[in-house]
């Protein structure tokens, strides 16, 4: 699929390559041949397709991760050389990663020996992954985590300002068209178009109607489960990463799994109608509500109107 001359495909297929990074599933020639392709895919001619290879190499651990991000840091787009430029200055927190997985690694080697001499050698490598992947997972939940807690510690606020409070910066309109394109659903953010991954729609969705609803919308609820929802969250943030001002995310929390969308975030319009097409069954039920929700907004504002008309 990397090498399908259909734009989107290539794209989805350099998407999933991302996470097989991630999770360190390929052995040593797997990863060559995918810096390879990627070195070549650095040069497509489609700007999303580089794009995804700019997130990519985030997690590319071979030679071949110069001559891939080179090209792409001096891309003519200015989002293909922004998403370069955050793989590479992630790139240069991994020192200190692997100093605190030395100070672990004597007891992470005592338990995957413990596990490979009752289940045997596939069973260790299975153990090793997962491990990563779940220590990986918990470090980007509790950047998120943290981050969100100093901001409202700085701005004067606790977890409650996370619904309805008032924006100490930038507001960034976003409106969800109910357009779709290869499997993937138009936003317009500023004005700007992105299309996102229905995975990464049902997040947003479920955060619009939270905010309807006055409430938090927990990660559980985002997913078949807390992990799940956790994902979806953090793809949400990496689909829409590049087209947010910098000091601008897509959601707050809680700091106990519970998430509401950032104040800064202000939703233009929401096509129901159109999303409640769908091929999704999630997003036809997530629209119905949320148009349920706006006509009962709509008709308590109307209400509070003639009461007052009338007083």
């Amino acid at each position: 699929m990397l090498s399908s001359p259909d734009w989107p495909l290539a794209r989805d297929a350099v998407e999933q390559v991302g996470d097989i990074l991630r999770a360190g599933s390929l052995d040593e020639e797997g990863v060559a041949d995918v810096g390879t392709r990627l070195v070549a895919l650095a040069n497509h001619p489609k700007w999303e397709v580089r794009n995804a290879v700019a997130d990519a190499l985030e997690h590319l651990r071979h030679e071949t991760f110069h001559s891939a991000i080179a090209p792409l840091l001096q891309d003519d787009n200015s989002w293909v050389r922004g998403a370069a430029e955050r793989s590479l200055a992630r790139r240069t927190e991994l020192p200190r990663a692997a100093s605190f997985k030395e100070r672990h690694r004597e007891t992470l080697h005592r338990w995957l020996t413990d596990i490979e001499t009752e289940f045997g050698a596939r069973a260790r490598q299975k153990a090793a992954r997962v491990a990563e992947r779940y220590a990986d997972l918990l470090v980007r939940e509790a950047r998120q985590e943290i981050g969100s807690a100093m901001r409202g510690a700085l701005a004067g606020s606790g977890p409650a300002a996370v619904v309805g409070a008032a924006p100490a910066g930038p507001r960034v309109r976003v409106a969800i068209t109910g357009k779709t394109k290869a499997k993937r659903t138009e936003l317009r953010v500023d004005g700007e178009t992105v299309f996102v991954t229905t995975g990464s729609l049902v997040v947003l969705l479920h955060l619009v109607a939270g905010r309807l609803r006055g409430a938090l919308v927990h990660r559980s609820e985002m997913g078949g489960t807390s992990e799940q929802g956790w994902r979806g969250i953090s793809r949400l943030n990496d689909e829409l990463e590049a087209r947010m001002p910098k000091d601008v995310e897509v959601h707050e929390n809680d700091g106990a799994g519970s998430y509401g969308l950032s104040t800064s975030i202000e939703i233009e319009s929401v096509d129901c109608a159109g999303l409640g097409s769908h091929s999704d069954g999630r997003v036809r039920r997530l629209a119905d509500e949320i148009a349920r929700l706006q006509a009962a907004s709509s008709a308590a504002g109307a209400g509070s109107g003639d009461r007052s008309r009338h007083s």
